[in-house]
């Protein structure tokens, strides 16, 4: 689904881009404006969100077209208020938690890629360079570490600079907010030297940790053999970072407890500071674990001081290889990039050495539980507050998951590596992002990360949220079998999946049936472009008028809701189509085959017993047809309104999509009353009823909640997943909403102006929440957990990663 031209584009315009910044802020001042000061301190700024990733700018889109349906017949009832019993789920057995997608056949769930991650160029991202400014002005030379300070300050090791980097943010004088990178202490070249900012001196510096307590950041300097100190001292006057050596002789290889100067490391790679103060090192070269106190007292917590080897159990009669990474929980836990070993390992605060995930000795790329998953040189290692680790894979160029329990997944980077080769810089969705080298990694209070880069000198930022990209067609109508944006569509509505290769979209404008493969090449099944009519036949020989949406079958049979022409038609594999039901006019009647009568009929699913259920639009009605095409209502009175409870007393108005989840429960987009209802059966009698799921009140709104608190506007169409979260194309809001199967709704993807709170229709990829559709109306779900949209008003179709 993202072939190497797709990539290949995308990398171009990232590398062409570098240079500039994020789409989502305030563009950096240009070559007139000052650059900030080459040293800069700590102090309180306005918070900001940055790395919007680069995609195309928004494109113009039209107003939404008219419904081409008939008002409802005169004498209807008029729509009720929603009863207070609305938005209540009557099966008690649905489950009350949100949980994860299963996987399909053959696919296990720790391959799946993980959705909602976004990577994005931060800084840097040039090739080599020492520079401060905005974005990527800055410039690293092979940067390790990374640490949070107050106020989302960020300090980054830059090693091959023999600097430490802070990342602000900058109030500009239009009074927007960008970010600005500058030094932090250091004077560029190798050395020794503890003093004021810029006068010291270090020597490849590796990890960096920020003490909230007193504000100071912890460096291993790791060529230098010792662990520094940086913090604003009271005296003198001048109030700028004051460098000092607290632990290690400078300069001297060795393994020694003891206190300050008088202790030895070996070369010092990661470090942590609980909230006591206690600091904590990875001594690579000694093979073994170091405390520090805030007396500066040193002793070593865990490895045998100079033996190479894997053994857990406590204190030193444990061993490492080559520790880098090191993270702290809450709790006082300690977690390990044994990087040597290829593992993540768990150290107690008393010592205790425990493997959590990887093959000890194994390098390789591997998920699953961790006493079977392989890491290659795991190096940066970041505790998430919900307990995951976030683990940089040095050598497969990723960054990792790792649960609570052990179980590692993939959570950025391609998976298998994507072409082309070098350089490794990608930015878009984390399935499809490249990094060359990712080290150092943190996660701030927003949950987001920073990873430093040493293959791309780069600082990159990956965000917990959606991304939206346009796969097939374009703003402009059309009509041409062609490949991606080649392609061309007119006011699509419907889409399915064949759970193997193949996407169907019904192309209601272009009264067709139009097929994806898995190559990304769009053909017509049947119908022909521009020629409405009703005719069955073969392929291009058939027509269809306004074919609003499609549902496949066990046996790869393609049923159609043919709106215009009043019929429920089938495409065989073959690509012949034949009407199963549905007289051809304007009507209701509940019979076999063409003696029934259809009023619109807007959705359509297949369950798992073959039987095909229609969404009735202008009949109001939900109606069933069984595999010997005799079509019955299934619910619905068929006067517009609003009633949950017994089938034939249930009412709906304007019933739209339709989808079924493996159970046979099933679930409409009820148009016309702005609501979700699902058809199951009752805990208790055990008959099938309709109930609400989601939606307040029959006028249209935009509302995020709990059920009967929820707000839509003219949802359209919707899907379910494996495990009941529904999908809704919220048509008239022009977003993607999403409901937990206990009934919570939230903005899946689609913006909304964030001061008045309403949605904003357009055509922009990009993060979900930033993106913009424009009366999305079909939706689908392929094995990865993708959601597929049918953004009709922008003819095209969308995908969120």
């Amino acid at each position: 689904m993202f072939p190497l031209r797709r990539l290949t584009a995308c990398l171009i315009l990232v590398l062409a881009c570098a240079g500039c910044p994020s789409p989502a802020t305030t563009p950096a001042p240009t070559a007139s404006t000052a650059a900030p000061a080459t040293v800069a301190t700590p102090r309180p700024v306005p918070s900001a969100s940055f790395g919007a990733p680069v995609f195309p700018v928004p494109k113009p889109v039209g107003t939404r077209p008219p419904d081409p349906v008939s008002p409802p017949p005169v004498g209807a009832t008029p729509v009720p208020p929603i009863p207070t019993t609305g938005g209540q789920v009557i099966e008690s057995a649905l489950p009350s938690v949100e949980p994860t997608l299963p996987p399909p056949p053959g696919i296990e769930t720790f391959d799946l890629p993980q959705l909602g991650v976004n990577v994005n160029l931060f800084h840097g991202g040039k090739g080599e360079g020492n520079a401060t400014g905005y974005l990527t002005q800055m410039l690293f030379r092979s940067p390790v570490g990374v640490a949070l300070g107050v106020e989302s300050d960020i300090y980054i090791a830059d090693t091959g600079n023999n600097l430490i980097r802070i990342s602000q943010i900058e109030v500009l004088p239009s009074g927007g907010t960008t970010r600005a990178g500058s030094t932090y202490a250091g004077d560029g070249t190798a050395g020794h030297a503890d003093g004021f900012d810029v006068r010291a001196k270090f020597n490849s510096p590796r990890g960096v940790a920020f003490h909230g307590a007193d504000l100071s950041v912890w460096v291993t300097d790791s060529l230098n053999h010792c662990i520094r100190r940086i913090r604003i001292e009271p005296a003198p006057a001048e109030q700028t970072p004051q460098v000092k050596t607290v632990a290690g002789s400078p300069g001297k290889a060795g393994h020694k407890d003891a206190v300050e100067q008088d202790a030895l490391f070996n070369e010092p790679w990661g470090i942590a500071v609980d909230k006591d103060g206690n600091a904590y090192v990875t001594d690579t070269k000694n093979h073994c674990i170091r405390k520090i106190t805030p007396a500066f007292v040193v002793t070593t917590l865990a490895g045998t001081p100079g033996a190479s080897g894997h053994k857990d159990g406590a204190g030193k009669t444990a061993q490492f290889s080559e520790p880098k990474g090191i993270a702290i929980d809450p709790s006082g836990e300690i977690y390990v990039c044994d990087t040597g070993n290829h593992c993540v390992r768990k150290v107690s605060a008393a010592g205790v050495v425990s493997t959590l995930a990887g093959v000890p000795a194994s390098p390789g790329f591997k998920n699953g539980p961790g006493e079977v998953a392989q890491f290659d040189t795991p190096i940066g290692i970041a505790y998430n507050p919900d307990g995951a680790l976030y683990v940089s894979d040095f050598g497969n160029d990723r960054i990792r998951l790792v649960s609570k329990k052990g179980v590692v997944s993939n959570f950025a980077g391609a998976v298998p590596p994507a072409p082309p080769p070098t350089p490794q810089l990608l930015d878009g969705p984390g399935a499809f992002a490249l990094f060359d080298g990712p080290q150092g990694i943190l996660v701030d209070d927003a949950k987001d990360l920073f990873v430093a880069e040493e293959g791309n000198h780069s600082l990159r930022k990956i965000l917990l949220e959606n991304v939206v990209t346009t796969e097939w067609g374009s703003t402009v109508p059309g009509d041409d079998d062609d490949a991606f944006s080649l392609a061309g569509f007119k006011l699509p509505t419907g889409i399915v999946y064949d759970g193997k290769s193949l996407f169907y979209i019904a192309d209601a404008g272009n009264h067709t049936i139009r097929t994806i493969n898995k190559n990304g090449a769009v053909t017509t099944l049947a119908g022909k472009a521009g020629d409405p009519g009703n005719a069955d036949g073969l392929g291009t020989a058939a027509q269809f008028d306004t074919p609003r949406a499609v549902a496949l079958d066990a046996d790869g049979n393609v049923y159609v809701a043919d709106e215009g022409n009043h019929l429920i038609r089938k495409i065989a594999p073959d690509g012949t189509v034949t009407t199963i039901a549905g007289s051809g006019t304007v009507g209701f009647a509940d019979a076999k085959g063409t003696a029934a009568a259809f009023h619109t009929p807007r959705g359509i699913a297949v369950g798992p017993d073959g039987n095909v259920f229609v969404a009735d639009f202008g009949n109001h009605r939900i109606r069933m047809i069984t595999p010997d095409g005799t079509v019955t209502t299934h619910a619905g009175d068929g006067k517009a309104g609003f009633s949950d409870g017994q089938l034939d007393k249930a009412r709906f108005a304007k019933p739209s999509g339709i989808s079924i989840d493996a159970s046979g429960r099933l679930y409409i987009a009820d148009f016309g009353n702005n609501a979700i209802r699902v058809i199951q059966k009752d805990s208790t009698t055990l008959r099938f009823v309709v109930g609400t799921l989601a939606g307040a009140t029959a006028a249209p709104g935009f509302v995020n909640g709990s059920g009967g608190t929820a707000q839509f506007n003219d949802p359209w169409g919707l899907v379910v997943d494996a495990v009941g979260r529904v999908f809704v194309a919220d048509s008239g809001n022009s977003l993607i909403r999403k409901i937990t199967p206990d009934g919570t709704v939230s903005t899946y993807a689609g913006r909304v102006d964030p001061n008045f709170g309403r949605p904003i229709s357009g055509h922009l990829d990009g993060a979900g929440t930033d993106a913009k559709f424009a009366a999305p109306s079909g939706l689908a779900i392929d094995e990865l957990g993708y959601v597929f949209v049918v953004d009709t008003q922008n003819n095209c179709i969308r995908k969120i990663h």
